[in-house]
């Protein structure tokens, strides 16, 4: 059986990181999230809440699967 001593390179990675040591989003996230609030915003208005998700998508520019990974719920 292998075993890797303690002063191995591997033994020394660093934890994953805890939520709070998580960074920041990306810029470009930063922006389709507020572009997909903004949408939804306007389209509930005009709409009410029964409007089509795939109209928010469209109108924030952005694709059905990046609105349903910004706002699962």
């Amino acid at each position: 059986m292998f075993r890797l001593s303690s002063d191995h390179p591997l033994e020394q990675v660093s934890p994953i990181p805890q939520p709070s040591q998580q960074r920041a989003p990306r810029a470009d996230a930063q922006r389709n999230t507020e572009r997909i609030r903004q949408a939804a915003a306007d389209v509930f208005a005009e709409q009410g809440v029964d409007a089509p998700v795939r109209e928010v998508a469209a109108r924030a520019g952005v694709g059905v699967g990046t609105l349903y990974r910004h706002f699962p719920d």
